[in-house]
């Protein structure tokens, strides 16, 4: 069982191809082919981006990335010109799951898009994910649709 006392959460950067975070999203769904250059290629592009922010907690002992979640913040017209914030890819290893690190992980992104002046934060979920995220202060609102582009 791995433990939290040596986690440290930072922002995605370049190292952390080699601190597994792509192998970390493959926990998650389909990653495909990322080398290197392709990850420090889309990791450029989002640096440029003032409104997407990557969060990964790293296991400083293992020099490895262990969960990661990210916030989107969509600028709106509704609300008086207000911004949403949208959580997406929310993972933790499997080794480092009942840590409560998806917690943290979850409050830390919710407390960014408050620190970013969104009137609210959505996510999507799982059936089986509904109840931490509930753990969480969310709560169940409307549906999810979804068209998928097959290559």
């Amino acid at each position: 069982m791995s433990s939290k006392e040596n986690i440290v959460w930072r922002s995605l950067s370049s190292n952390d191809f080699e601190k597994g975070y792509i192998a970390l999203l493959s926990e998650l769904s389909t990653v495909g082919n990322v080398d290197k250059s392709a990850f420090l290629g889309r990791l450029h592009q989002l640096q440029q981006l003032p409104d997407y922010y990557i969060l990964v907690a790293e296991d400083t002992n293992k020099s490895t990335v262990v969960a990661s979640g990210t916030l989107l913040v969509e600028l709106k017209f509704l609300h008086e010109c207000q911004s949403v914030g949208h959580i997406e890819d929310i993972i933790v290893s499997k080794l480092y799951r009942g840590l409560g690190l998806g917690k943290v992980l979850i409050e830390t992104l919710v407390q960014e898009a408050k620190n970013r002046n969104c009137y609210k934060v959505i996510l999507n979920c799982s059936p089986g994910n509904v109840g931490f995220y509930e753990k969480c202060n969310f709560v169940q609102h409307e549906l999810q649709m979804v068209q998928y582009f097959h290559k």
